[in-house]
């Protein structure tokens, strides 16, 4: 069993890549799905009030004003990588385990693989990469955000390793499968 990461910044289309692969019947972990589930869950949003009470309103999580929290400052940005990424790697430390000895690849769709330390577990990594403005305007019309705000969240992603396998995702789709289809093949055998 390999397991290959898929990274790469908001808007880079990592995504859309993992998608890709999921119809194709790979075992795809969405590690942001997880997150979006963290904030669910009763006792972790119990301790979101508790570092973050501003980002409610009216007794309501809303998740905009964590964002904006958190991205305006580094501190506040820590405070919540230390209450997401300890859960986060658990279960991805599980779902491994679980799967250890099955005869099938696992991709991992992360945004923060380097930043939660979970690029170690990886044998490959896909970097999903498109021109900024591209991925700039993805993100904008996907989560309804200003410009101001897409590049503050960039100043808390790497984008810069050297060994990743490079994928640019601004192109058509079917070429872009195409060219995932190409790539796993040769990783994987």
């Amino acid at each position: 069993m390999e397991i290959i990461g898929i990274t790469g910044q908001s808007g880079s289309g990592k995504t859309t890549i993992a998608q890709i692969l999921r119809k194709e019947g790979f075992l795809v972990l969405d590690i942001d799905k997880w997150c979006r589930q963290m904030y669910n869950d009763a006792l972790f949003l119990e301790k979101i009030r508790t570092n973050f009470p501003s980002a409610f309103e009216n007794g309501v999580f809303d998740k905009r004003k964590l964002r904006h929290i958190v991205f305006e400052n580094q501190e506040n940005l820590k405070v919540l990588e230390s209450l997401t990424h300890p859960y986060l790697k658990a279960k991805f430390l599980k779902t491994r385990r679980c799967n250890a000895y099955k005869n099938y690849d696992i991709f991992v769709d992360i945004a923060l693989l380097y930043e939660m330390g979970l690029d170690c577990f990886c044998t490959k990594i896909i970097r999903a990469c498109a021109p900024f403005e591209v991925k700039m305007q993805r993100v904008i019309k996907r989560d309804n955000i200003t410009k101001d705000a897409y590049k503050k969240m960039l100043i808390y992603q790497k984008d810069d390793i050297k060994d990743d396998i490079l994928v640019n995702t601004n192109k058509p789709l079917n070429i872009l499968k195409t060219d995932i289809l190409k790539l796993v093949e040769e990783i994987i055998c």
